[in-house]
């Protein structure tokens, strides 16, 4: 999970568009893990897109932030159908 960095934007196209978030840790022995089932994935505005086992789900039109936890390290992106 890096918290840092630029903006970061999920495009999706459509109310049926759908897109798999993958969340990696990058450890200080340089190992890099897949988190993603155990990272806690939630958005502001579930009218718009849901998530449900990392897939992000267009609802309607419109613009919501996913937010993504794990072990206390936060980040987020901005999702736009």
């Amino acid at each position: 999970v890096d918290p840092g960095g630029a903006e970061r934007v999920l495009q999706l196209h459509g109310a049926s568009a759908r897109q798999q978030v993958v969340v990696t840790g990058h450890y200080a022995d340089g190992a890099v893990r897949d988190l993603t089932h155990a990272a806690r994935i939630s958005t502001d505005d579930a009218e718009t897109a849901q998530v449900e086992a990392g897939i992000v789900q267009a609802m309607k039109d419109g613009a919501t932030r996913i937010h993504i936890e794990h072990e206390g390290v936060k980040t987020e992106l901005t999702v736009r159908v």
